[in-house]
Order: structure tokens, then C-alpha cells, then sequence
């Protein structure tokens, strides 16, 4: 909940809460460079040893060997890129540029449509049908030589027919030196195909080989690509999931903070990240993680000082400087550290957010602080402690600081206020001028205008925000406005108030106390020495009551 807290001549206006350590844990992460070096190696073993082996094996067509041909040079130029970028690691040159990553080719047996003839499988169907027209023709071929043989024997046994049976004896000859031709051709055609099925099993084993080389290469590629990344990271101080896996960093914050609120990915945004080399083992790079140790007893709530003119009186007014752009304090506030805008911006987001303090945290009873007595309510010790600006006069500052509040108001002399409101009631609750500072209440159907100012301001309702979980409603900001003056300040202006302005500058010429404070030349004094001001101010006062009581 964001909360305004009003006093006079400064405002705070919290920001939220943070946690915030100096403590830190640490991870040492080694990185063996040699085994890309080795990996890398190996693969180029495979390649050489697998080119080698197609080259073995005897000669393909023309097609296949241009082909085989230039996915070797691919691949070896793949080779040389992963090793330049291993280079570029090893020389500590970290580049941005990506491979353009080749696609790999399809696996499977369509050789129809890449070299325009039968897959394997029609090959094999067809040595099947061969085979068995072969067998068909042999017991064909022995059954013809059988009838021979009878047509020979019935020969002898049959004079009267020889003649009619020699024809047909030739006849028969004749068709059993064609099937022995046919015989002999299918014998070739068997042979052609053989020749054929072992070209296509060499071929089909080359191009899954050269798919698993290139799929190979690729997660070669990304591995190495993966590693520059991590250590361009870790130049800069990041931690990247390649150095540190998610399951691993799950693991470490369960051990550490298993009751933290942070969440996983937190470890990679918080962590700082040191690279240095092993000198006891070369080729080995050590990943050094700090991690802040983050506990609820860290828990500070950060507020923003702004300074406010506060009147003394008519033509005198001061104003507390702040001793730092933001202050984080504990829930005790005693403990506290300071902090700037930047620093606050570049919190990381959590369901609570977490700060690395540049500054060192501080007791606040070792180390007093203007701004924490403040923020305590101790104005008398923080009287000590400020330092304050004196104005003699200022433009009026009117401002909202959250939608929801009213009209924060800083003016130097009475202010008179014009309401106009839709009922008699609204226009009571609106003053009719405002003096000082302070926060000027206007509620809706109201508007409020300083023709001399030239300003008008609406009146709103405070917002309310529902809570998703309950019927609760939660107040969207508060406002605390203490009576409270610094005790020094109260002090000055009673003596001012015996002073004439007129005769200060009679009796000590133009260079008079208020012109000595004038918004030209403001000039800043710790409260703690502000005893001499008023001792001087004794001085004048005496006097003039001499003067005036001879």
C-alpha cells in the first residue's frame, strides 16, 4: 500500500518494499573447453572415415559421386566454422554472427523420384518372379529331353513312322537349344538385376549417412553457438541456462532459500558472474556465481524525500534538504542505507522486489540520519541532523501526488480560494483560503479557483480497490499531516517576530538578514549550529529593545 507521510518543510512518499542484503552465496561452475575441442575432433574422424569407406565400396553413377561430392565439401566446411568458433572463444573475441544452419535431407526410399528408376523392394519382387520362370524353364527343359528320349526310343520300335518321327525328333532339338537360350538370358538379366539392388542398398545407406552427419554437425553447431552466447553473458555479468541448467538452479534455490518468495528464473537475473581460467588444468574455464541471500530480516521499506517550504512567517519560510535522492529503511527503522532513482529502477521484479545495495546498510543509532528520525516522528532529534534552506519567498506549489489524495498545498502567504459546489454541505468542508502547507480537501462536486493564480482544481472521491479474494476493500493510499515543527525553526520565528525589517536596515545597511536569505542566494546551514543564528538574532533584539526602552 502506498502510503504519503506530510511534515513540515519535507514529504515522504513510499515507494514499496525491497530486500536487500550484502550477504551473497557463491557457485564455482567449471567449463571444460577441451571437450568441444574433442568433440569436434571426433566428428571430424567420422566424416573422413565415412567419405573414405563410399570411395571403397566402387563406382556409382556419375549423379551419385557429384553428389557425395559436394555433401563432403559441405560438411568440411562446417568443420572449419565450428573450429573458428572455437577460436574466437579460446582468443576471448566474442561475435554476434549465427550459422545459417543447413536443412538436412529427407530419409527414406522414394529413389523414384531421385534417380528416375525402382526402389529396392520392386527390385526384389522382381528377382522373385525371375527366379521362379527360371525354375518354371528348367522342369520344362527336362521334361522336353524326357520326350525325346521316348521319340528316340519309339524311333527304333517304329520304322514305318521314322520319317514323320526324325521331323519331330528336330523339332523338339530345335525348341531345347531356344530354352537353353532363354535359359541364358535369364541368367544375364538375373545378374543385371543383382547389380542393380546392390547399387541402390549403396546408395540408400550413402544418403541416410550423410543425414546423420549433417544432423550431427547441427547439434554440434548449436552447442558452440550455445557456449559464445553463455560467455558473452558472462562477460557482462549474466549467468545463462547453458552454464547452469533450470533444474540445477531449481535445486540450488531450494537449498538456500526454501523459504524465499523469489522464483526460479530469479537466479539468472540476480546472479553476478565472474570468468577466469584454471591454471592447474589448462583448457578450463571457471564460472565464479554470487548470489544475494535474500530473507525476510533484509526487508526495507523505501520512501522518497521531497522537499516542502514551510512557512515561519509572512516573507520567511525554509525548507529541509534531503540528505539523498531515496532512503530505504527496516520495519524498526533502525537500520537504514541510501539510494538513488536508478538504482531503485534497476530492482529486479518479484512478487517483492530485490535491490543490490551500492551503499552500506547503517544503525541508525551509530549513524544518525535526518531523514529516519523524520520518518520516526523524533523532529527534536532530527532538528540536530537536517539541513535546511531559507527562502524568502517561493512560487505556491499545488500538486496531487496519487489520484486518489487530496491537493498537496505549499504557499508562502494567504491564499484565498473561490469554491464553487454543488451542495451548501461539500462547500463547508472546503477553507476559504490556505496558508503554509498542508493538504487542502476537495471533495467531488467540488472545484476550486484562484483567478490571481490563475489555477482551478476538481474535487474527487478517494479510490477503492476491491480485493479479488474477499469483500475487503483496501484503502488505496493514506495521509499523515503532524502538527510537528522542527523545535530550532519555532525558536527563529518567535525572535522574528520582534524584528523590523525597516529598522535592519537602517541601522545595518542593504545586506540585512532577509536579503542575506533571499531565493537569489539561498543559503543551506546544518540545524546543529543554527545556536550562533539565534544568538545573533538575541543581539539584534536586545539592541532594538535598547533603542526603544532608553
Amino acid at each position: 500500500m502506498r502510503r504519503l507521510l506530510l511534515l513540515t518543510g519535507i514529504f515522504f512518499v513510499e515507494k514499496g518494499e525491497i530486500l536487500a542484503t550484502p550477504e551473497t552465496w557463491k557457485v564455482e561452475i567449471p567449463i571444460k573447453l577441451t571437450m568441444f575441442d574433442e568433440a569436434v575432433h571426433t566428428y571430424q574422424t567420422h566424416l573422413d572415415k565415412f567419405f573414405r569407406a563410399f570411395q571403397e565400396a566402387g563406382e556409382t553413377n556419375g549423379t551419385m559421386s557429384n553428389w557425395m561430392l559436394y555433401q563432403k565439401m559441405s560438411l568440411q566446411t562446417g568443420v572449419r566454422h565450428l573450429n573458428t568458433m572455437l577460436d574466437e572463444i579460446y582468443d576471448t573475441v566474442f561475435q554476434t554472427s549465427r550459422r545459417n544452419r543447413r536443412s538436412i535431407y529427407p530419409i527414406g526410399m522414394s529413389f523414384k523420384l531421385l534417380f528416375g528408376t525402382s526402389t529396392q523392394d520392386d527390385m526384389t519382387e522382381l528377382d522373385k518372379k525371375m527366379r521362379t520362370i527360371k525354375d518354371n524353364t528348367n522342369s520344362l527343359r527336362l521334361l522336353l529331353k524326357q520326350q525325346v528320349s521316348i521319340f528316340n526310343f519309339t524311333h527304333d520300335l517304329m520304322e514305318s513312322d521314322i520319317s514323320k518321327m526324325r521331323l519331330q525328333a528336330q523339332m523338339l532339338t530345335d525348341l531345347s537349344e531356344d530354352i537353353e537360350k532363354m535359359d541364358k538370358n535369364t541368367d544375364q538379366l538375373l545378374d543385371a538385376l543383382g547389380t542393380l539392388s546392390w547399387n541402390l542398398a549403396t546408395t540408400s545407406t550413402a544418403v541416410m549417412g550423410v543425414n546423420n552427419l549433417q544432423s550431427a554437425l547441427e547439434l554440434l553447431v548449436i552447442q558452440v553457438s550455445s557456449l559464445k552466447q553463455a560467455f558473452q553473458f558472462a562477460k557482462v555479468g549474466k549467468l545463462d541456462p547453458f552454464f547452469l541448467p533450470r533444474d540445477t538452479a531449481l535445486e540450488i534455490l531450494r537449498q538456500v532459500h526454501s523459504d524465499s518468495s523469489v522464483d526460479a528464473n530469479a537466479i539468472y537475473k540476480l546472479a553476478d558472474v565472474s570468468v577466469f581460467e584454471d591454471t592447474r588444468k589448462p583448457g578450463t574455464l571457471v564460472l565464479l556465481l554470487t548470489f544475494p541471500v535474500l530473507h525476510t530480516d533484509n526487508l526495507f521499506t523505501v520512501f522518497q524525500p521531497f522537499p516542502l517550504p514551510g512557512t515561519i512567517r509572512q516573507g520567511l519560510s525554509y525548507q529541509v534538504k534531503p540528505e539523498a535522492e531515496l532512503i530505504a529503511v527496516d520495519y524498526s527503522k533502525t537500520k537504514y542505507f541510501h539510494l538513488t532513482q536508478y538504482e531503485f529502477n534497476a530492482c529486479y521484479s518479484s512478487p517483492i522486489k530485490v535491490c543490490k545495495p551500492q551503499q552500506v546498510t547503517r544503525l541508525e543509532s551509530a549513524a544518525p540520519s535526518c531523514l529516519v528520525r523524520l520518518l520516526r516522528g523524533d523532529v527534536a532529534a532530527a532538528d540536530r541532523l537536517c539541513s535546511v534552506e531559507i527562502l524568502r519567498s517561493f512560487r505556491p506549489r499545488i500538486f496531487r501526488p496519487t489520484p486518489s489524495l487530496g491537493y498537496v498545498f505549499s504557499v508562502a502567504g494567504k491564499m484565498p480560494l473561490e469554491t464553487f459546489c454543488k451542495t451548501e454541505e461539500l462547500s463547508n468542508r472546503v477553507p476559504l483560503y490556505i496558508f503554509g502547507s498542508g493538504i487542502l480537501p476537495l471533495p467531488k462536486g467540488c472545484t476550486v479557483r484562484n483567478p490571481d493564480r490563475g489555477f482551478e482544481l476538481f474535487g474527487t472521491d478517494p479510490l477503492l480497490i476491491e480485493q479479488p479474494s474477499n469483500a475487503d476493500l483496501l484503502r488505496h493510499a493514506r495521509v499523515f499531516v503532524p502538527d510537528e515543527r522542527l523545535p530550532r525553526v519555532e525558536m527563529m520565528e518567535l525572535h522574528l517576530q520582534n524584528l523590523d525589517e525597516t529598522k535592519m536596515d537602517a541601522r545595518f545597511g542593504p545586506l540585512s538578514f532577509l536579503e542575506y536569505y533571499s531565493v537569489e542566494k539561498t543559503n543551506t546551514h546544518n540545524l546543529a549550529s543554527w545556536q550562533q543564528l539565534v544568538s545573533w538574532l538575541e543581539c539584534w533584539w536586545l539592541q532594538d529593545s535598547i533603542l526603544r526602552n532608553p
